[in-house]
């Protein structure tokens, strides 16, 4: 699937980065959230953005007004044209649950639908869902603008073609998109876990801190 029309839906630090590269790629974007507060901030954050960006010379005044036309913020929700939703709200697994329902029930029959998570099971997340098949993890790290890798996570359910959209999409972006299975941490934070443990363990056997 190429995505025509995209939306994120959580204006918090990775949703508005998230938001921020896509509308950067010229795709039609918008940025949902209930929080008055959190649409403010991220509109802040996201203007402080793009002027670093202008002072040094990384974008140019007319990019600058076309990541301005694709991208909308706001709090109302119309996903009747949407290809592809992001879902980054709070890393809670039933606040999770209650946003991907309520926007799986608004968007198209044929859109793909997915999270951010990097710590929930997708299978868990995906059988609460009426199209498992369209939905899967699409892990982005911060800061998103820094980071290339996606970590594109398969549930048992997901169908090959929307893990081929999710990682055409990712390449989009100009990221770095990796598909893993849905197991505990995924890949990045199954990797790093290890060193915390191996860290933990040194300082119980009496190595300084230091």
């Amino acid at each position: 699937m190429s995505v025509r029309e995209f939306a994120v839906l959580g204006a918090g630090v990775m949703g508005s980065g998230i938001a921020l590269e896509a509308a950067q790629q010229n795709i039609p974007t918008q940025l949902i959230d209930l929080s008055e507060e959190a649409l403010a901030r991220a509109s802040s954050n996201i203007e402080r953005q793009l002027q670093r960006q202008l002072k040094r010379c990384a974008i140019s005044d007319s990019d600058y007004q076309q990541t301005h036309s694709a991208l909308r913020i706001q709090s109302a929700q119309s996903f009747d044209k949407i290809d592809l939703l992001v879902e980054a709200v709070v890393e809670d697994a039933q606040i999770k649950l209650s946003a991907l329902q309520g926007a799986e029930q608004q968007l198209p029959a044929d859109a793909i639908l997915t999270t951010n998570t990097s710590t929930i099971s997708i299978d868990l997340l995906a059988h609460a869902l009426q199209r498992p098949k369209q939905f899967c993890g699409l892990h982005f790290f911060n800061p998103v603008a820094q980071m290339r890798l996606v970590e594109v996570v398969k549930g048992e359910a997901t169908s090959t073609e929307t893990l081929q959209s999710c990682v055409a999409f990712a390449k989009t972006l100009d990221k770095q998109p990796v598909v893993v299975k849905d197991c505990p941490g995924f890949l990045v934070n199954r990797i790093l876990f290890p060193y915390f443990h191996g860290f933990d363990q040194l300082l119980k056997e009496g190595v300084s801190f230091e």
